[in-house]
């Protein structure tokens, strides 16, 4: 089922998200670790690797279904965690990627790396995105780039923007403003800066 789900995604979505991916790349910045905080099934992990060319992408997904919240439109489709997971190992298998099975939270309680790029895209949580972004920048490097997807996505439980409330948090806090890439994702808008 995950390849019918990824077949038909990549048909109707074939755009998605490359304007980003280009600001991105004409940024030349040199990404030697990038990490992607939710992967499911890797279609952007697979993109990011083509388009940005990181020596080494770092994938973190826990691949568990909590689609009864907000964590996760791709399980809420009907999509099997462990047939996720095995269907990324193998579809990276060739390539240099670390694929790490944790929830992020955890994963940055044992990082000790640091990073050139990071796109957060996982639990949709307020409070999960602030942790994310926060995380993130403490291990991003300066002059890299911290990115996110689906700003503008309202939670049906919530009924509110929860990633823009999480955005607004973090720009506040560490006095930063996120550049916005509108609708680039099936209508979900994506954002991005640069660490001075």
């Amino acid at each position: 089922m995950i390849l019918k789900n990824i077949m038909k995604m990549r048909r109707e979505l074939k755009d998605r998200r490359k304007t980003l991916l280009s600001i991105l790349s004409d940024k030349k910045i040199n990404i030697k670790n990038s990490l992607e905080i939710g992967v499911a099934a890797g279609d952007f992990s697979e993109l990011i690797i083509n388009r940005l060319n990181p020596k080494t992408h770092y994938m973190v997904d826990p691949w568990i279904d909590e689609s009864t919240g907000m964590n996760s439109q791709w399980f809420s489709k009907g999509n099997d965690p462990e047939e996720s997971y095995n269907f990324v190992v193998n579809r990276f298998k060739d390539l240099s990627v670390k694929i790490i099975r944790l929830k992020s939270d955890d994963f940055f309680k044992k990082n000790k790396i640091k990073f050139d790029m990071i796109y957060v895209d996982g639990d949709h949580h307020s409070d999960a995105v602030f942790r994310d972004l926060e995380n993130s920048y403490l291990f991003l490097n300066v002059g890299g780039i911290l990115a996110g997807d689906d700003l503008n996505w309202i939670s049906k439980t919530t009924k509110k923007e929860e990633i823009k409330i999480a955005v607004q948090k973090f720009e506040n806090k560490y006095n930063v403003k996120f550049n916005i890439v509108k609708g680039d994702n099936n209508g979900l808008n994506q954002f991005y800066l640069i660490k001075k």
